[in-house]
Formats: C-alpha cells, structure tokens, sequence
C-alpha cells in the first residue's frame, strides 16, 4: 500500500503487510484497510522507504526501479 508517492525529492513510501503461510493472504482486518495507521497496526507490517515496490518473500525482501539523470549543466558555444 503506497502511501507517499515518489517526487523530486522522495523516493516516496510503501506500508508492506507480510502474508500467511497457508493462505497466501494477509492477516486483514475485517472493514479492510481505511487509512495508513490501520494498515500498520496489522501484525509484521512495516514501513518501506521507497513506492510502488514489487514484493518478495518478507516484508523485508522486494525489488524497485532506483532512476538516476546526469545533464551537462555547460553550455558549450561552437562558432
């Protein structure tokens, strides 16, 4: 669950809800998640510091795309 998008200046935010064993599913609350507090009071939650993450295994293993830009500040005149 994202909840703090990627700009400029931050690699945005992910609450990551670990799964059951058996069922492949999380551990939910019935009224389902209504805001960021909810989500990280279910059990083994935890925030990442990075947004739209593609899980792994645990809360603790996943895979993002990290982008980076270098421009040539220089401006060069040719005759």
């Amino acid at each position: 669950m994202s909840f703090e998008l990627t700009s400029r200046t931050s690699p945005g935010k992910t609450i990551a809800i670990p799964v059951e064993p058996e069922t492949g599913l999380p551990d939910l609350p019935e009224a389902g998640i209504q805001s960021a507090d909810v989500a990280l009071a279910s059990p083994g939650s935890r925030v990442v510091d990075q947004s739209s993450i593609v899980p792994g295994p645990d809360p603790g293993t996943y895979a993002y795309i990290k982008t980076t830009a270098q421009r040539n500040i220089f401006r060069i005149d040719l005759p």
